[in-house]
C-alpha cells in the first residue's frame, strides 16, 4: 500500500528529493516494526499459570471460593490436611457471574458444580 501511491508531483529539489527518501524509508521501517512485532506477540502469546495439584493451589495467591456455606464447610471441617489448608482461604460467593470473570482474570478458584463449570466455559 505505502509504495502503490505515487506522489502528486515529483518533488524538484535535491534537499526536498532526500527529505521525501527518507520519509519513505521511516515510514516502510515503522510498517515493518509493527507486523513483525505484531506477528510475535500472536505466534506467542503469554503463558497462562495453570494449577493441577492441591499443593499448587495452596502455594499459589489464587484465592478459593464457592457458592454457599455448605461448601465452605467441606473444606474447613476436613481432616485431610491439604483440604484444610484451601478453607482456611476459601470465600463464599453470592454471584456466580462475578465469580466466573475473576476465574477468567487469573486470580480466582471456583468450587462449584461440574455442570455449572461446563455451562461456564460455554459462555
Amino acid at each position: 500500500m505505502l509504495v502503490s501511491i505515487s506522489l502528486p508531483k515529483m518533488p524538484t529539489g535535491w534537499a526536498l528529493r532526500i527529505m521525501t527518501g527518507w520519509w519513505w524509508f521511516y515510514c516502510l521501517l515503522v510498517v515493518v516494526s509493527y507486523r513483525a512485532s505484531l506477528t510475535a506477540i500472536l505466534a506467542k502469546p503469554e503463558p497462562k499459570v495453570t494449577i493441577n495439584t492441591l499443593n499448587e493451589l495452596i502455594n499459589s495467591p489464587v484465592r478459593c471460593g464457592g457458592w454457599g456455606e455448605p461448601e465452605r464447610l467441606f473444606f474447613t471441617t476436613s481432616f485431610d490436611p491439604d483440604i484444610h489448608k484451601i478453607g482456611l482461604k476459601f470465600e463464599t460467593i453470592q454471584d456466580a457471574d462475578q465469580a466466573v470473570d475473576r476465574v477468567a482474570s487469573g486470580t480466582f478458584a471456583y468450587y462449584e458444580n461440574s455442570y455449572f463449570l461446563l455451562e461456564a466455559i460455554t459462555r
